[in-house]
């Protein structure tokens, strides 16, 4: 199969009300916490077309929001829905659908990294150039970024999801299978009542659209 290139995956849930940011909801109402899922989203989506490194697939999630994901993205990046499954099926299985079609290297990210940039995306298929894995840390003990030339099974296999135990044990797992690894800068996610105020007190200076959310701007 010809090498397409490399490509960004964009791991993405719809704002469905009652869904999502379900730790949050303690100091949002549903309508807050749907507005800033959709602005994440958005401004991830953005962060990927701006780092132009390739085609960038959002796979989305529920599958019943295939509307949602044509109407909001369909015409700057290729929808599709993710599988079912826990969080590392259905990465290992985006990673897996864009493989097939040809692209390599793979970047999967997140949606909820505030600080999320384009030079994180250049520095992870920079790292790719030395390296079969690479890594963008967070706060909270997981990652926001994952990067590899092909997807690996047991880096997904058997992963408690969510806890700060993920970035450790996805570490021994590389090592474990004698592959290589590059850490690239840690950020912080969006998960928690205190991340909410970290970022609200940040993006008082710096205004985005998930801020203004928040603000009512």
């Amino acid at each position: 199969m010809v090498n397409r290139g490399p490509a960004v995956i964009v791991m993405a849930r719809a704002p469905i009300s009652g869904e999502g940011k379900t730790r949050l909801r303690t100091v949002l109402s549903d309508q807050e916490c749907l507005n800033l899922q959709e602005a994440f989203v958005q401004e991830t989506v953005q962060v990927a077309l701006d780092a132009a490194l390739g085609p960038v697939f959002v796979a989305f999630t529920p599958a019943r929001a295939a509307v949602w994901a044509d109407r909001t993205f369909g015409t700057r990046t290729r929808p599709f829905p993710q599988s079912n499954g826990n969080l590392g099926d259905r990465m290992l299985a985006a990673l897996q659908h864009v493989q097939e079609q040809g692209h390599a290297p793979l970047l999967l990210i997140g949606t909820d990294i505030p600080r999320l940039r384009p030079r994180h995306l250049w520095d992870a298929l920079k790292a790719l150039t030395r390296t079969d894995f690479c890594l963008g840390p967070t706060e909270d003990g997981g990652y926001y970024l994952l990067g590899c030339h092909q997807p690996v099974d047991s880096l997904f296999d058997d992963i408690t999801w969510g806890t700060d135990a993920v970035l450790e044990t996805t570490l021994q797992r590389t090592e474990d299978a004698g592959l290589r690894c590059e850490l690239i800068d840690e950020l912080y996610d969006v998960d928690r009542p205190e991340d909410l105020e970290r970022y609200r007190q940040e993006r008082q200076r710096q205004p985005t659209d998930a801020a203004q959310t928040l603000t009512g701007a």
